[in-house]
């Protein structure tokens, strides 16, 4: 058994999540400092290491983690409301939020910016 590579459902989902709230919100796997369009969410897998190796030297699981980074220039309770729910569907999808927290934009400090990592074993 080999572990299915599921990041383009995780995307998507959280992605289609998020637009009912925020319509407007456009996305991407890229960083950038300022991104193009805002308000903006950055996805990007951030671990995939095995954990689980069978005797026969197959994968059976992956420590699989993801940060995804909010952007707005609205308002910091915007990117907050949007990693809000974020963590609601992330943990929908049996991942752990293990950091949640606002963070200075370097790149362009009139973009408010929130930033949160999930984590699951993903067999």
């Amino acid at each position: 058994m080999s572990v299915k590579d599921n990041y383009n459902a995780y995307y998507t989902k959280l992605l289609n999540a998020l637009k009912v709230d925020y319509p407007t919100l456009s996305a991407g796997t890229v960083y950038k400092n300022t991104p193009p369009k805002l308000p903006y969410f950055y996805f990007k897998q951030i671990d995939g290491t095995t954990a689980l190796t069978t005797m026969s030297c197959t994968e059976d699981g992956i420590n699989l983690a993801f940060q995804v980074d909010f952007f707005s220039k609205v308002s910091m309770a915007e990117v907050r409301g949007m990693a809000v729910l974020a963590r609601r569907v992330m943990t929908e999808m049996g991942f752990q939020c293990n950091y949640f927290e606002q963070m200075d934009n370097t790149g362009d400090t009139s973009i408010y910016r929130w930033v949160t990592r999930f984590e699951k074993l993903e067999t």
